[in-house]
């Protein structure tokens, strides 16, 4: 208790520095702790619909585009419906029956279609396609409807993706570097209390003792809660743990070196 109560009495005095300094602890700690949850967010919210295996639709004009949507969406294994660019997917067809020396139809030429492309579910199986094109012969109308082959997503953004693979790495470098950053703007304030207070008592290595024993109580509830309650990674929860006694290493050798300076 004796060096908590010399750890509290160290940070009190300047409440919104010490806030600012314990906040960017505890940020370090849980950008480590939950590091591929944080990466996987980054990433979907980035390009969600870009991991998905899909199939397309080209249907008439004269099809309530929108109405086929809503259908199609309330299917079993649907993920979402986009509506593709008229433009580019025209001159897409128009391209490819260049390329074979073949007549561009007139209904091509004005444009008297629709592109729909269709995210479908990981598990979703190719053999329900012909349901799907009977389902919507049925309620649009025979021919109407042309639906594509299902094409697997090869480029998976989180397998092959170099900037993924290092999204955990890069999110726990700049919070540890900002927690440092912090730590060595309030060190000279700080410092200067710890001397104060570890000549008063009397006792070597007091201060030491005390911002150790601190954070690193500190960081054991913290990783204990994300561990245990928010089942963290075993691995998550050693990185956390290693950042914490990387940062107490670092304040704790500067701290001495400052003292030698005195």
């Amino acid at each position: 208790m004796f060096y908590l109560k010399i750890f509290v009495t160290i940070f009190k005095n300047d409440f919104l520095k010490s806030s600012l300094l314990f906040f960017s602890f505890f940020l370090s700690l849980n950008v480590a702790l939950f590091n591929n949850k944080i990466a996987d967010r980054v990433l979907s919210s980035v390009s969600e619909e870009k991991s998905k295996d899909y199939f397309n639709l080209l249907i008439e004009a004269d099809i309530d585009k929108n109405k086929l949507a809503h259908k199609i969406y309330k299917l079993p294994g649907i993920e979402k419906v986009y509506f593709k660019s008229q433009k580019k997917l025209e001159n897409k067809v128009r391209n490819v029956l260049e390329n074979l020396s073949i007549e561009v139809p007139s209904a091509i030429k004005n444009s008297q279609f629709h592109a729909l492309e269709v995210a479908v579910h990981q598990n979703f199986d190719e053999n329900k396609l012909p349901l799907v094109k009977e389902y919507l012969d049925r309620v649009f109308g025979t021919e109407k409807v042309t639906i594509g082959e299902l094409k697997k997503n090869t480029n998976s953004l989180k397998q092959n993706n170099v900037f993924y693979q290092n999204i955990p790495i890069l999110l726990i470098a700049l919070s540890l570097t900002f927690l440092i950053l912090i730590f060595m703007g309030q060190s000279s304030s700080l410092f200067k209390q710890a001397y104060l207070i570890e000549h008063f008592q009397r006792r070597k290595k007091s201060f030491e003792i005390s911002f150790a024993l601190g954070f690193f109580l500190l960081s054991f509830l913290n990783i204990a809660v994300g561990y245990f309650y928010f089942k963290a990674s075993t691995i998550s929860a050693v990185t956390s743990l290693g950042i914490s006694f990387f940062f107490i290493l670092v304040s704790l050798l500067s701290y001495q070196i400052k003292r030698s300076r005195i």
